[in-house]
């Protein structure tokens, strides 16, 4: 019987590791975490950001209420001290676009996958310490989701 025990913890903890979710951190003023977040190569933080290269970021969350349209926020904090907007292309900060599961307009209690693609720019510097608050906001300004990810910009 513990031998099962044993093999059933085993293959949970093989299980979660595969799934390659994220645990993120909170945004602070107790905005609602996503159900999950998958970043493509990256499983345990700070994730690299090879300049030069793109990053796809995955996201479920559940609709806090019904929307129309969905905005995605990026700020970047260097070292904990600057903190410095990261505008996104228009296609891609309408994150209604880039919906996966549903399109807008979204029902309340909707379960909604969302995918983000950016490029990591040559031209940004090596940083070692970035963190990255990445948010979902509504046409009625209300988010409804939001995440901090440790990072670090490297060369390839």
């Amino acid at each position: 019987m513990y031998r099962s025990l044993a093999l059933v913890a085993v293959l949970s903890a093989v299980a979660f590791a595969q799934d390659g979710t994220l645990h993120t951190h909170p945004c602070t003023g107790g905005l609602p975490h996503p159900n999950w977040v998958r970043i493509e190569g990256c499983t345990v933080m700070p994730c690299k950001l090879i300049r030069g290269q793109d990053v796809n970021m995955w996201m479920e969350f559940t609709a806090l209420n019904s929307f129309d349209g969905l905005t995605t926020k990026v700020m970047s904090t260097v070292g904990n001290e600057i903190n410095i907007p990261y505008p996104l292309p228009s296609d891609k900060s309408n994150a209604c676009n880039w919906l996966v599961n549903t399109r807008c307009p979204v029902d309340y209690n909707e379960d909604v996958e969302y995918h983000l693609n950016f490029h990591v720019s040559f031209i940004y510097p090596e940083v070692p310490d970035l963190k990255l608050e990445i948010s979902l906001v509504d046409n009625y300004s209300h988010v409804q989701s939001c995440f901090v990810v440790d990072t670090s910009v490297v060369s390839s």
